[in-house]
């Protein structure tokens, strides 16, 4: 099949909820491309991805990519500045962390500055989401995590910061106007590119939106997915 036409199939498949208009970047892995560099882009808007650190035996027999928690690491072209849109933004992933250990940020913008994205980073117990630093932190207890693959995902609509773990709402915070930082969002790292803030976990599919999406169009999400055997 023609990679344009595997892509438009793909789209379809990823996209077939009330979310899609939203849709800015879908990486998914049933559609990843041939290349261990670039990643294809299934939302049909081109923001494909490019890879650093992986390889063959990266790409488990499922399907998922596996994060080696070293230097392994997503470049997207999406700045993480979608969040201040007025509509806001979402980063939705489905996931196999492994163990709280190996949560180690799934993903960020490598900076670790102010307003900056972070995406599930695992401190002991806690779970953090949000932005850059603690005081804007979504804090959640390891009760958010759960064993297996499941749908992870973080809103922000410029007032609220929200957290879902299977399209149960988690942990949010107020969060008023935040003037996000521009950088490409990364997947597979947190908000510092070194060592201790690598993901190690099992990656099926990442997608960026951008605007929050409504707990609803969560759930839609997640019963499509689960439909589609992602999860």
């Amino acid at each position: 099949m023609a990679i344009s036409n595997a892509l438009e199939t793909n789209k379809q498949k990823t996209t077939e909820n009330s979310s899609r208009e939203w849709l800015l970047g879908s990486y998914d892995t049933r559609n990843r491309g041939t290349s261990n560099s670039l990643f294809l882009d299934s939302s049909g808007n081109n923001n494909h991805a490019t890879m650093s650190g992986v390889t063959n035996s990266s790409w488990l027999a499922d399907g998922a990519l596996k994060f080696n928690g070293i230097n392994s690491l997503i470049t997207t072209p999406i700045s993480q500045n979608i969040f201040n849109n007025p509509n806001g933004g979402t980063v939705e992933i489905i996931l196999d962390f492994g163990s709280r250990e190996d949560l180690r940020g799934v993903a960020g913008d490598g900076n670790k500055g102010d307003f900056s994205l972070l995406f599930m980073q695992c401190y002991g117990n806690v779970v953090e989401s949000g932005f850059v630093s603690r005081p804007r932190i979504i804090i959640t207890q390891s009760s958010a995590l759960v064993n297996g693959y499941a749908h992870y995902s973080f809103t922000y609509d410029r007032n609220m910061s929200r957290f879902y773990t299977d399209a149960v709402l988690k942990g949010s915070r107020s969060d008023n106007n935040l003037t996000i930082l521009n950088n490409p969002i990364l997947i597979g790292a947190g908000a510092l590119t070194n060592p201790n803030c690598f993901s190690n976990g099992k990656m099926k599919l990442f997608n960026i939106y951008n605007k929050a999406l409504t707990q609803q169009e969560i759930t839609n999400n997640y019963n499509h997915f689960v439909n589609e055997k992602l999860l």
